[in-house]
C-alpha cells in the first residue's frame, strides 16, 4: 500500500480516469478476448470529459472513469471521491480531496476497457500533475493485458507505486454499478 500522498494521487489519478463515463461517450463495442470471461469493449479516442450530472455510481467501468476525471479537471474532491469504490472512500476524502486544488489532468483519452468478473481496466492517456510532478501517459497499451500480461497481472501492477505511469485504471463492479479502486 501506498503511503506519499503524492504517489496515492499520481497513481490515482493514472489507475482511475479510465473507469468514470460522461453522456457523449459513445461507439463502444464488446467482444470476448478469449475463452475466459474477459471482454474487451474499444472506445473511440481520444473522448473529450466535461462536467456531468450523472451519479456517483456508473452503469460501466469507462462511465465510472469519465466521471472520475472529470472531478479531478473540475478539482472537485468530493465529486472524484462519491465515484470512488466504498471501501476507500474516507481514504480518498483525507489523502485525495487536499491535494485536488495541486491536479490537472488534461488531453485525457480513453482508449479501451478490458472486463474480468466484477473487475475492469480501463485504458486512459494524458497528461497529469500533481503538485508539480507530472506525467505523460501516452501509450494507451501499457498496462493492459495482452498476449504477455493476463489480466491479474495488469489488475495487480495497478497496486504498485512503481506503476504510476501505466495507462490501465482499475475498477470495481457492486451491486450492478461501476466504481474507480484508487488503492
Amino acid at each position: 500500500m501506498r503511503t506519499n500522498c503524492r504517489d496515492i494521487a499520481i497513481t490515482m489519478t493514472a489507475a482511475a480516469i479510465g473507469c468514470l463515463a460522461l453522456a457523449g461517450c459513445g461507439g463502444s463495442s464488446s467482444t470476448a478476448a478469449s475463452s475466459s470471461s474477459v471482454a474487451v469493449a474499444s472506445t473511440p479516442s481520444p473522448v473529450a470529459t466535461t462536467a456531468s450530472s450523472s451519479p456517483a455510481a456508473a452503469n460501466t467501468p469507462l462511465a465510472a472513469a469519465q466521471e472520475f476525471t472529470a472531478a479531478i479537471q473540475a478539482h472537485d474532491g468530493a465529486r472524484a471521491c462519491a465515484v470512488v469504490v466504498a471501501s476507500e472512500r474516507a481514504m480518498c476524502t483525507s489523502q485525495y480531496v487536499p491535494l485536488m486544488s495541486e491536479m490537472t489532468f488534461t488531453h485525457a483519452a480513453f482508449h479501451q476497457t478490458v472486463v474480468s468478473g466484477s473487475r475492469a481496466l480501463v485504458s486512459i492517456t494524458g497528461h497529469m500533475c500533481v503538485a508539480g510532478h507530472c506525467q505523460d501517459i501516452s501509450d494507451p497499451s501499457s498496462g493492459m493485458p495482452s498476449a504477455a500480461l493476463t489480466f491479474d497481472q495488469a489488475w495487480a501492477l495497478t497496486k504498485t507505486a512503481a506503476t504510476a505511469a501505466t495507462a490501465a485504471s482499475p475498477c470495481q463492479r457492486v451491486s450492478g454499478k461501476w466504481y474507480v479502486v484508487i488503492v
